[in-house]
This record gives structure tokens, sequence and C-alpha cells, in this order.
């Protein structure tokens, strides 16, 4: 090919990347929206019935639609605009096993990078031949449902076979579109933007639990899909305050979109020529299926063991193809949960020491002393993975109980609750040792508040003599 060619070929990549972001930038924003307002009313006020037909059918008509499998356009999926921004980075994907027509898969893509380019390639058109490779699935990719109310823009994503990721959206493809409709997800969400960084792979997958449940309740198998090279598009530098890199669960939405947003304006002064990812090579990895027994009302436990079956595997996926896609070994996967129980680890330090093993077949009372001020060793041991419990003790599900009142305190009860934490009434503390299921444990700190009184440097002074409940709760549960 000569020069001239090769340049125009290069000219017609970029343009199709330009498109594309252009297109994803707008619709995410509203501004197909705002061009129908202008145009009918501005320019061609004659159709303004149209654009009203328009509304009211997307709004009143067609709403459910985006939740009920999409409308799939295969000349949408096989536009060539998608074979140039194949070769504008290069994008591949990595076929390493067959997959059933007959079943229905759960995708889950990682990491999220800017705009998972190697997703919407992949799995939301024909460029890299998906229907070729894997013949009789059919992929419809999740995402967030504000797509959904898009003017214009949901008709385009929803050509290229992209539906709601909500639980009822994603669970109606699997079981009510037929054999071999799929779901493909971004497992870490927008989260992961934040931990964008060139060179790295830093994944969010400890608190997300969604995915588990909805492959046990569909029997769907699930398949760990990872974009090597995702992350490198864009030059972006990691910022000096840490604050920005993460999101914490229990805080507002707010936060996270605000610090989302301040992230993807920063890729504006990262890319090439400033708007564009950089044209690094994004490999994308199909793994392969783990099995997955459907089940109608899934425990904590059973999602739990999944969770950490499919944890093992991903890491297994990563190992395997790292060399074979240019991922230098001093690079580490990353798996982060909450890291401000790292920081209060690091500050004191804590660490737990192990000097059994736990049948993860018993259910426990684990009794902590002394009280303290604050019983932070309890809660970074037991309230967090800082420590790494359920790698210590596997199958050992912690609860820990508290006073009554933190239930009545708005917002902080659904943040302690997300720790696992409990009444520690009695009634409560026997629940969770009788009714939710082998390993689930309770943690309390014996002495109680009582201890307080009894609290001086190098001392320790353990109330124990006057309380009784727990050696009845244990004699009561076995």
């Amino acid at each position: 090919m000569s020069g001239l060619a090769t340049q125009k070929v290069r000219l017609l990549q970029g343009l199709s990347v330009l498109v594309f972001y252009w297109t994803l930038a707008c619709g995410t924003c509203f501004g197909f929206g705002a061009l129908i307002v202008y145009v009918v009313f501005n320019r061609l006020f004659m159709i303004w019935p149209l654009g009203v037909l328009y509304l009211t059918w997307v709004y009143f008509v067609d709403r459910k639609t985006f939740s009920r499998g999409g409308r799939r356009v295969e000349f949408i999926r096989n536009n060539p605009l998608f074979k140039y921004m194949r070769d504008y980075f290069p994008i591949s994907l990595v076929k390493t096993t067959e997959l059933d027509p007959a079943r229905n898969y759960i995708f889950c893509y990682h990491p999220h990078g800017a705009l998972s380019d190697g997703l919407a390639i992949g799995f939301g058109s024909e460029a890299l031949q998906f229907s070729e490779k894997f013949p009789g699935i059919v992929p419809h990719i999740g995402v967030h449902s504000y797509m959904g109310w898009s003017p214009i823009f949901r008709d385009i994503v929803m050509g290229l076979g992209i539906v709601s990721v909500s639980h009822e959206s994603c669970k109606f493809v699997l079981t009510q579109q037929g054999p071999g409709h799929s779901v493909a997800i971004v497992v870490g969400g927008s989260p992961e933007v934040l931990t964008m960084f060139p060179g790295s792979y830093i994944l969010t997958l400890e608190r997300r639990r969604g995915f588990i449940k909805l492959a046990l309740e569909t029997g769907s198998p699930l398949v760990p899909v990872f974009g090597f090279g995702q992350n490198d598009v864009f030059n972006i530098k990691k910022p000096k305050i840490d604050f920005l890199l993460t999101y914490k669960p229990g805080r507002s939405k707010w936060e996270k979109w605000c610090k989302i947003f301040l992230k993807c304006a920063t890729l504006v002064m990262c890319g090439r020529f400033g708007v564009m990812p950089y044209p690094h090579p994004i490999a994308v990895v199909v793994g392969s299926p783990i099995p997955v027994e459907k089940v109608e009302n899934p425990g904590e436990q059973q999602i739990n063991k999944l969770h950490s079956e499919y944890k093992e595997k991903l890491i297994e996926l990563f190992e395997q193809h790292r060399d074979t896609c240019g991922v230098p070994r001093e690079t580490e996967l990353i798996i982060q949960y909450n890291p401000l129980f790292d920081y209060m680890r690091d500050y004191f330090p804590i660490s737990l020491v192990k000097t059994t093993q736990l049948d993860p077949a018993r259910n426990y009372i684990f009794c902590y002393h002394p009280h303290g001020a604050i019983p932070d060793g309890l809660a970074i041991g037991f309230g967090s993975e800082a420590l790494q419990f359920s790698k210590k003790f596997p199958g050992i599900v912690p609860y820990i109980g508290v006073h009554s009142f933190m239930g009545w305190s708005p917002i902080f009860r659904e943040i302690v609750m997300g720790l696992g934490v409990v009444n520690v009434s009695r009634e409560s503390c026997k629940f969770v040792l009788t009714q939710q299921g082998p390993g689930h444990s309770v943690a309390i700190v014996v002495g109680g508040a009582s201890e307080v009184l009894n609290l001086f440097p190098g001392s320790y002074t353990l109330t124990l003599e006057r309380r009784k409940g727990f050696i009845k709760l244990a004699l009561e549960t076995g």
C-alpha cells in the first residue's frame, strides 16, 4: 500500500474513533434530544408534530424496550465504522474455548477503562467476527439505564444489542430471549474509571455480588473476559490526592459521579491530539465458562462460594495470557476493595494471627477482648478484608454484633450493615447462627462498654465474671 493510501486509511480510522466518541458523548449528555428541539422548533417548524410524536413514542410507548431485550439491527452492528475502529488501536478477540449455543452466558468484562472500547467493538459489532467465532451466541451489552432515556441515541445503541444492565433486564435476556442470548457486563462499573492508569490493572470486584446472584438465579455460566491494554489508550497520570482515586460504598452517588466527571474531563488533555485515545493494542480474551447450577433463592454462602471461584478463574485467565498480551511481569493484577481499611490497618498497624483451622460447616461465636476505646482490631479484622479474613478462614462469614441503637441511625446503619454488622441482641445472633447457613458466625465484645472504664495503657482488665449471655447462646445453638 502506498504512503498516500496508508495515510488515507489512518485518517478514516481516526475519524471513526472521533465519530464514536462524539456520538457517545452527545448521547450520554442528551445532546441528540436538544438537537431535535432546536431543529424542529427553529429550522423545520412545520414538522414539529413529528418531533412530538417521536418523543411521545420514546417515553410512553417504547420506553420498556430497553429493558426487554432491546432491538438489535444487524446493519448497524456491521457498520464499517467499527472495522476502522478495530484497526485504529488495533483490537483483537481471542477465543480460548467453544461455547454451547444452547446455553445462556454472562460475559464479565474487565477492566472498564475510559469507554470499554474492547467490549464495544468485540461484543457490540461484528468487526471482530463474534458470530463466526461463537456461532449461536447472541450478545447483549448491559449499560446504565439512563442511556435508554436519551432520544435517538437509545435507538442507535439498541441497534448494537445494548440493553439496560438492571437485574430485571439481564434476567429477561437470559431467560426469555431463547437459547444463546447472553449478556456482557463490565463488572467493575464506573468506579474503575477512577483507577484507570497506563500499565495498571486495578479491578473493583470484592463488593460486586449482583452478577453472581444473577448467574445462580438463571443457571447461566459465568465467562471471564479480560481486555488487555484497555487502560493504556489514555496517558493519564495518577493524581497525588488519594481522595480522587476511590469511591467508598455508603457515600453519596453524587460524590462518585463528580469524581468520574473530573477524571473523564482530564482525558481531553491526556489523549492523542488532546481528545483521541492512543492507538494501543487491546486484546479481548474470552475465557472458559464457569458452570453454575440454578438456585431460585441463592443464599449468601452460595453467592460467596461462586464469587471466590470466579475470582480464581479471572486471576488464572490473566496469568495465562499476560505474556502473550505484552503485560510486564512486574505489573500486578490488583483486585481492590475499600482502601480505607488498608490505611487504617497500616496506621496502627493491625495484624490477624491464625492459630488453627476452622470448619466452614460450623457456626462460631468469636469473643473479642478487650473492648478498648473503639474495638479497632475487631472492626478491621472481622468487618473488612484488609487482614484477609476470608483467605485465612475460608467459608467463615463473620458478623459483628453491636448495640441496637446503631440500627436507628439513618445512612450510618446502611454503612455498618455493609460491613456485616448486626444487632448484638440474643435473637439477632441466634438468627445468624441458625438461619443463615453453615459458616455464618458472630463476633462480639464480651466485656461490652463497661470495659471502657478500665481502659489504660498497658492494662488488660476484663469484664467477664458476670457475662453469661454468650455462654447460654453457645449452648442453645451448639
